[in-house]
């Protein structure tokens, strides 16, 4: 059974078997994050991961508060709302946005 356990800084050391963990994650992030991106996670986690269930949710005004008392498992923003937080982070994406009138 192979072992999903990427080279991560914050890497617990414990092995993750997606194809019988049963875990929910929590993820708050944007609207438009969820329709790019978390689409196509839902769908790999269906094939890959069964047993995993993700709740999704928008940001908490107190992101970092609800963050660090661990009431979610991941936080998905862009990176000028990141530089309070003393947690691990890595780019995802980059996105240009463009305002017309």
């Amino acid at each position: 059974m192979p072992c999903c356990a990427p080279a991560l800084p914050w890497r617990t050391g414990l092995a993750f078997y997606p194809a019988t963990a049963q875990r929910r994650f929590t993820v708050c992030t944007y609207d438009d994050v969820t329709t790019v991106l978390l689409a196509a996670v839902v769908c790999r986690l269906a094939d890959q991961a069964p047993g995993l269930a993700l709740d999704v949710c928008s940001l908490p005004a107190d992101m970092a508060d609800v963050f660090e008392r661990g009431d979610n498992d991941l936080l998905v923003m862009p990176e000028q709302n990141t530089a309070g937080l003393k947690h691990p982070q890595l780019v995802l994406f980059e996105d240009n946005q463009v305002f017309m009138v």
